[in-house]
């Protein structure tokens, strides 16, 4: 669906295009960038609506799937996890990518701009691994 929504933003003429796009990743999340890459979208407001809306699936908590528990669970350990050394300043985050350089240049290749975040990550995990070795 992503690629779909870029496509079609880019079909847009350049005045009607959003100023900003951001992409979230239901279900691998966003673990393959570094965390300086990646957006925290604070949503701590409201946890009763959000519990609600996740919820509303019955094909996603039916049948012995807690995925809105899961959720819920995933975007508190965001808000935890996300800056380790500095106090929490959220309960509850979502993050997302910034995919605006996409949809403002549509010369840009999909597969190139994901590439380059995950060459990123790589490098880091390897940097991180010589220091150990």
């Amino acid at each position: 669906m992503g690629l779909r929504t870029i496509q079609a933003i880019r079909e847009l003429p350049a005045e009607l295009r959003p100023e900003q796009v951001f992409g979230c990743e239901v279900w691998r999340d966003l673990d393959w960038m570094l965390d300086e890459d990646k957006v925290g979208l604070d949503v701590s407001d409201h946890q009763n609506l959000a519990t609600s809306l996740v919820s509303v699936f019955d094909s996603q908590v039916a049948g012995g799937k807690g995925y809105d528990m899961a959720t819920i669970g995933r975007r508190r350990a965001h808000a935890t996890y996300y800056a380790t050394h500095d106090v929490d300043v959220a309960t509850s985050m979502i993050f997302a990518m910034d995919l605006t350089g996409l949809v403002s240049d549509p010369s840009l290749d999909i597969k190139e701009f994901v590439r380059r975040y995950i060459n990123r990550f790589a490098a880091d995990v390897s940097r991180r691994i010589d220091k150990l070795l």
